[in-house]
Formats: C-alpha cells, structure tokens, sequence
C-alpha cells in the first residue's frame, strides 16, 4: 500500500514517527511529525 510505502521512506530519512501505519477510524494511516513537532497524517481510506 501507498502508505506502507511512504512510511518506510519516511523511517529511512531518519524522521521520528509517532504511530506506524494501522487500521485506525476505517483507514489506514501514520502518523509522524515534520520539523518543528508539526504532527502530520498520512492516510488512506476506501471510497465507497
């Protein structure tokens, strides 16, 4: 999945993650912080 991949890139670039990807609120999403601890959310979820 697009979100699996982007956490490992994420991980790879040395950026602290907060949560790694999991089923949360009928999605799946992680959550990390950008510079400055500005917490970001990274997710997919299935239209439908």
């Amino acid at each position: 999945m697009a979100v699996d991949i982007q956490y490992e890139r994420i991980k790879a670039a040395g950026h602290e993650i907060w949560r790694p990807p999991t089923a949360i609120r009928g999605g799946w999403l992680l959550y990390c912080f950008a510079p400055g601890r500005i917490l970001i959310e990274v997710g997919w979820r299935l239209s439908g």
